[in-house]
């Protein structure tokens, strides 16, 4: 191994004594230990002497968008600032409102204990992922999130919904879909006063939250935008088939690589077919919908929607009827009665 400086060779050490690499001999592993990269920009990496590579490593442990991009360590740096924010809002909430449990819903992926940890010992605040998460929003006061999913569920069932959106200290903003969807909270007194005017009976219109519906239906049936169904397929109709790479049998030579070639041919055949026949099909319109529409999104059956959605509500315990609304061939609205 080539002389390090003394931080280097203290991280190599450690590395080789505590450290499991995947994809490792771990027979020079022994001598030799990892490489020890001190940097990288771009595609480019440098180690702990100077000496540059070429970035080419693929698969899981790849950071295909480069190395070093500030925007990346801003996009970063803004989602610790919301977690800050939304930390110090458990904390200020559960102590303002000593009456109330505060309930904090981890992701999937994230840790029970950390969020504990980080929360610290607050008697009435709750860590938990037990149960639906349906069931915890019918039942709260009003919900507050930084942008996750869950806000369009929230959204639509009624509740108040509390939208944390840093602006002072955030780097950048995300531009979440869901914050549009509540009562905009810019840090954790924000957040404990809406919650506070929620409780005070103050309507969620006046307090800031926009109609849930109007937001949905812009965002779900748009002809143009991000997040419409419709536009997906316009932008797949819009792409120009692949062409089929040209045959030579001319090239084909006898023994196992003419084998191979040969074999490689007759594999190659169907999918050029298939790309003539879809080039075909854009061209004079055959079937163009049911061809590159229908087998995607399959119409919709309105009335066995009304049904399934009747026998959910039936299974918890709500008898009001379900009102479908057909918005196109595979998008419906469905409202309570």
């Amino acid at each position: 191994m080539t002389a390090l400086n003394f931080a280097a060779q203290s991280s190599w050490e450690m590395d080789r004594a505590h450290s499991l690499h995947p994809w490792t001999n771990f027979g020079p592993f022994e001598d030799q230990g990892a490489l020890v990269i001190s940097r990288g920009q771009g595609a480019w990496l440098w180690d702990a002497n100077g000496q540059k590579y070429f970035d080419a490593v693929g698969g899981l442990w790849c950071t295909n968008i480069g190395l070093g991009r500030p925007e990346m360590a801003q996009a970063i740096a803004a989602q610790a600032e919301r977690l800050q924010h939304l930390v110090a809002s458990i904390r200020l909430l559960a102590r303002t409102s000593p009456d109330l449990n505060v309930v904090v819903r981890p992701h999937p992926v994230e840790s029970g204990s950390a969020w504990r940890d980080l929360i610290g010992p607050v008697p009435n605040v709750v860590v938990t992922r037990e149960g639906s998460i349906s069931a915890w929003v019918r039942s709260a006061v009003a919900v507050v999130h930084t942008g996750d999913t869950t806000g369009f569920e929230v959204a639509v069932s009624g509740v108040p919904l509390v939208s944390l959106e840093p602006t002072e200290g955030v780097a950048v903003d995300l531009g979440h879909v869901t914050g549009q969807l509540g009562i905009r909270a810019a840090d954790a007194a924000d957040v404990v006063a809406a919650i506070a005017s929620v409780r005070d009976g103050r309507s969620v219109r006046d307090l800031g939250q926009p109609d849930a519906d109007a937001v949905l239906h812009g965002r779900l049936t748009a002809l143009t935008g991000r997040y419409a169904s419709e536009r997906i397929v316009d932008v797949w109709e819009e792409l120009p088939a692949p062409s089929a790479p040209r045959m030579r049998p001319d090239r084909l030579r006898a023994g196992p690589l003419g084998a191979v070639e040969a074999r490689a041919r007759d594999l190659v055949r169907p999918a050029v077919h298939a790309v003539r026949e879809v080039r075909r099909r854009l061209r004079d319109g055959a079937d163009r919908d049911l061809f590159l529409t229908g087998h995607k999104f399959p119409p919709i059956d309105h009335a066995a929607l009304a049904r399934t959605a009747s026998s959910l509500l039936a299974t918890i315990g709500a008898s009001d009827p379900v009102d479908v609304r057909p918005i196109g061939p595979r998008l419906v609205h469905l409202r309570r009665g």
